[in-house]
């Protein structure tokens, strides 16, 4: 279960990484004034930071693929958050769970709508960790997939000779 945390939480790191050279390539600034400069907010808000740059430089991105990244990332990204930033526990018939203590429930029941108060426990197992590290593989796939059209609509084919300022386009994530 550590291996798959890591590998969740690593293959996060990678898929934001990617984001953020996107969106300096877009910016124009190479690494080191990126991180100095660009700001590094949640990851949804990174593709609409990504979606308006490449706006004003006349980029068109699809918005299927839009819509679908939103949405992964939305999803995966508060269980990523929680695995990575939540209490766990273990519990001799649960086995391991991680406890949830931030925010509060829509609509508690028998209990405070506070989750300090009344914190909430999911069970983490094998099977439904590696299920989540493929959804972000595959996510950080498709966000491979976008920052290579960003890059090729910055350097069209006919200007190959410039080099990319933050190295090469990714690769595709594997296991």
């Amino acid at each position: 279960m550590a291996r798959e945390i890591g590998r969740i939480i690593v293959t996060w790191s990678h898929l934001e990484n990617m984001l953020q050279r996107a969106i300096w390539d877009l910016a124009g600034v190479d690494e080191a004034i990126g991180r100095l400069a660009v700001r590094e907010p949640r990851v949804t808000d990174r593709i609409t930071l990504l979606c308006d740059l490449a706006g004003l430089r006349g980029l068109k991105l699809p918005p299927d693929l839009i819509k679908t990244l939103r949405k992964a990332l939305e999803a995966s990204g508060l269980i990523r958050d929680l695995l990575a930033h939540g209490a766990w526990g273990y519990d001799p018939i649960d086995k391991w769970m991680v406890i949830r203590t931030r925010g509060s429930y829509e609509q508690p029941v028998n209990h405070s709508k506070n989750r300090k108060i009344d914190p909430e426990a999911l069970r983490a197992d094998q099977a439904s960790l590696t299920k989540l590290r493929l959804e972000i593989e595959e996510t950080a796939n498709a966000v491979n997939h976008l920052c290579r059209i960003v890059w090729d609509g910055l350097h069209p084919s006919d200007d190959r000779s410039q080099e990319r300022p933050s190295g090469p386009p990714e690769t595709p994530i594997q296991s």
